[in-house]
């Protein structure tokens, strides 16, 4: 979305695209590009995966960190940046015409006006230590525990106290972030912290991303004269909506 000054990425969910609008864009592309060993596909309106005949060494921001700000101080850098911004500005021009957007501008909808693209290299030999237990429904976490040889969960219903010992890694929705942290507080940081006082937990240590660890041991639980908040109140920062 372009305003008086600068380029602002619009949040996925405010463009509500539909699996056939982006199957008719990679159609579009695939056509244009299956000369130069290129392949756009869409196995969902909100992720594509792009195929191209080399590797591109590039770094590219998530998308989700880049929703509602200026891309200017997000374009991809590297040693072949320059053939990304290319590509970029190529599907750019290619959309600027396309029957979708013609049609989507007629019924009072956002264009879709641009394809962002990261997340591209090789898959490495072999994957790093992965956590005892991974419990995503993220097509990314997901991809990266099969590729470690672990199955991804999905959300516990009543994890008791002997399911959450050891090493966990649980990634949150960024769809649904409060309610997903309010079923973390209550479905798993709870009974983690009832096995903490009762010793059978020896330490918990939760990284909600970003700087901010949280860790506990069970001196600091027994301090039973200071009021607890709730987990999504201490992480909530000050502009962010109240948790559903």
């Amino acid at each position: 979305m372009a305003d008086r000054d600068q380029l602002v990425m619009l949040p996925q969910a405010m463009l509500a695209a539909t699996f056939e609008e982006m199957r008719q864009i990679a159609e579009t592309f695939n056509k244009d590009y299956a000369a130069e060993g290129c392949k756009l596909e869409f196995p969902e309106p909100e992720r594509g995966y792009l195929q191209v005949p080399a590797d591109w060494r590039c770094h590219g921001w998530n998308p989700a960190s880049v929703a509602g700000k200026a891309v200017t101080e997000f374009m991809p850098s590297g040693a072949d940046a320059d053939r990304v911004h290319k590509l970029m500005t190529e599907i750019q021009m290619l959309l600027h015409t396309h029957p979708v957007n013609q049609a989507r501008e007629a019924a009072g909808q956002p264009t879709i006006n641009s394809v962002w693209l990261w997340g591209g290299g090789p898959l490495p030999d072999r994957a790093a230590r992965a956590p005892a237990r991974i419990v995503s429904s993220l097509p990314l976490v997901r991809g990266l525990a099969k590729l470690a040889g672990h199955t991804c969960e999905s959300w516990p219903a009543e994890p008791g106290a002997q399911t959450v010992k050891g090493e966990w890694l649980v990634a949150l929705s960024v769809n649904d972030f409060g309610a997903d942290l309010l079923r973390l507080d209550q479905e798993l940081m709870a009974p983690m912290w009832r096995a903490l006082l009762r010793g059978r937990v020896r330490e918990i240590r939760f990284y909600p991303g970003g700087n901010s660890v949280y860790e506990l041991t069970p001196l600091p639980a027994r301090h039973f004269w200071r009021r607890a908040r709730p987990l999504v109140e201490q992480l909530r920062g000050p502009d962010d909506l109240p948790a559903h």
